[in-house]
């Protein structure tokens, strides 16, 4: 026989919990932005930057030149587009700015800058995920706070820390805590209508509950 949460709020936390391990494990395995690769896999912010990095040289001359900059600058995604490029583009017909990236590669004197930032893409989705749950969550179950400064007091905060951490290897981001996860909150709260577009609506629909 079951025994019932005490409380309707603990009933409350207790499928939040689920709610959060079951799309925490959705964005592990599902490519949900149709990215090439799922959201929380720990290259999917190097993938998309590269990806945006290659459309940009190819799509118009006029962005040429700014990517070569950000790749001869350190710019890590900048660099590997460019140098996919290089592999795949006959020399004849490769754009000067491609030229001299390949020029440079080829110059073994050549130290190439740790741009400050370079690094930064490495947790914009998995920060972007964090505020997905937490979107959801608070739709769902309105009585628990997002965030929360008691300790006593169970948040969504909390429940989607929990998620994330039993996930961490396969996230491969470091252990994840309250304030934490609320800093990520602040940060992006402003833009979480627009973060949270049809293809997330419809992934979070086809939960349970």
């Amino acid at each position: 026989m079951t025994t019932l949460p005490a409380t309707l709020i603990e009933a409350e936390i207790a499928q939040a919990r689920r709610v959060a391990d079951q799309f925490v494990e959705q964005l592990l395995t599902e490519d949900l932005l149709k990215i090439g690769i799922p959201l929380l896999h720990p290259d999917a912010g190097k993938v998309y930057a590269c990806a945006m990095m290659r459309k940009l040289f190819e799509g118009a001359a006029c962005f040429r030149a700014e990517v070569l900059k950000w790749a001869l600058n350190g710019y890590v995604p900048a660099r590997i587009a460019l140098g996919e490029l290089v592999q795949e583009v006959d020399e004849d017909k490769q754009p000067s700015e491609l030229k001299t990236f390949a020029k440079t590669c080829a110059n073994p004197h050549h130290r190439w800058p740790a741009r400050p930032g370079a690094k930064r893409y490495a947790n914009v989705y998995s920060d972007i995920s964090v505020v997905m749950v937490l979107l959801e969550l608070s739709w769902r179950f309105p009585s628990v706070p997002i965030a929360g400064h008691s300790g006593r007091h169970v948040c969504h905060c909390d429940i989607a820390a929990d998620a994330f951490n039993k996930h961490k290897d396969r996230i491969g981001r470091g252990r994840m805590t309250r304030p934490q996860v609320q800093q990520i909150w602040k940060r992006y709260k402003r833009l979480a209508h627009q973060i949270r577009d049809q293809r997330f609506i419809n992934a979070f629909n086809r939960l349970p509950g």
